[in-house]
């Protein structure tokens, strides 16, 4: 198998399992991955290409052209997403007014290692694809 495809299938692979990772956790409730809604199930769409197209075809020879567009732009909308939740998740916590208890458990809650990974697979997965698809 080339080491793009390999990489790339890598790449997507642990971001579609960092949707059952933890997203958020909370300090009594304990953690919610990304299955626990919809968001994780987006966001697995959003990677399958990657991983579909990685196993297509002739695995000796890189993705290119459009195929490797196919893969490679949907997994950083994938990253982009969840960068989109990290950040909203991070503003809702920390606009809790001035009431004592939700301030408390608002420090106590954090984003989970799931949603961490998701940001930063797309990424990697298209800089995979365009760095190595010249490499034999």
């Amino acid at each position: 198998m080339h080491k793009q495809k390999t990489g790339m299938l890598i790449c997507a692979g642990v971001g579609v399992l960092s949707c059952f990772l933890p997203w958020a956790t909370l300090p009594i409730v304990g953690s919610i991955n990304g299955m626990q809604g919809s968001d994780g199930i987006i966001m697995i769409v959003l990677l399958l290409p990657a991983v579909a197209l990685a196993l297509m075809g002739d695995k000796t020879q890189p993705l290119t052209g459009g195929k490797l567009h196919g893969a490679a732009i949907p997994a950083i909308l994938a990253s982009v997403l969840s960068i989109v939740k990290v950040v909203d998740f991070n503003s809702k916590m920390g606009d809790v007014g001035d009431n004592p208890f939700a301030q408390a458990m608002a420090s106590t809650v954090s984003v989970g290692i799931g949603l961490y990974l998701l940001c930063v697979v797309g990424f990697v997965c298209a800089a995979i694809g365009y760095k190595m698809k010249a490499d034999a």
